[in-house]
């Protein structure tokens, strides 16, 4: 049941933002795909694929918890190299935000377009979906293929909105936790 495109930084980096939607643990983790905490500590550093059974359990248990994630859960399955997998989450997705806010830009400018080739886990993320792409378009016009970037592009921010969310949400719970320490 393995495929055949298995990539372990980007793997990690798909796992850990799994981890940080849902704020989980190696321990929460390793509870949901009924496997021992050091199996995700070797499959967060790349070191060991996950099987496709133990990972189909984490995700579904996962996606029980929270369906509008179902994103982060394809991304998962398609960089252990299982596609079929990522496909049923896919499926799964909710439709994106027809009209999302863009985040704001602070005062100065600090965001800018990076015009060099990308490296690390986005690196490795975005050279996997473009030769998927290019794949599946080989008799594509240049228009088309453009079209088809852009659809990636807003995907990609689709899910860098959900993951800055999650974010949001996981510091939420944290400052809460630490004031009822404190308050207790």
């Amino acid at each position: 049941m393995h495929g055949d495109t298995w990539a372990p930084e980007g793997f990690a980096a798909a796992l850990a933002a799994v981890a940080t939607a849902y704020g989980y643990t190696h321990d929460d983790m390793a509870r949901r795909a009924r496997i021992h905490r050091s199996q995700i500590s070797r499959w967060a550093s790349g070191r060991h694929r996950p099987s496709y059974e133990a990972l189909d359990r984490l995700l579904a248990a996962a996606v029980a918890e929270d369906p509008t994630r179902t994103g982060l859960m394809a991304a998962a399955a398609r960089t252990a190299g299982y596609q079929r997998l990522a496909a049923v989450y896919a499926d799964r997705a909710p439709d994106p935000d027809p009209d999302p806010e863009p985040p704001a830009e602070p005062a100065g400018g600090r965001y800018t377009v990076e015009t060099r080739p990308v490296e690390g886990p986005i690196g490795e993320t975005v050279a996997y979906i473009v030769r998927d792409l290019q794949a599946d378009t080989d008799d594509m016009t240049e228009e088309e293929g453009e079209e088809a970037i852009q659809a990636v592009l807003e995907s990609m921010k689709y899910q860098a909105r959900i993951a800055w969310e999650a974010e949001r949400a996981r510091i939420a719970r944290e400052r809460r936790r630490r004031e009822r320490e404190h308050d207790g």
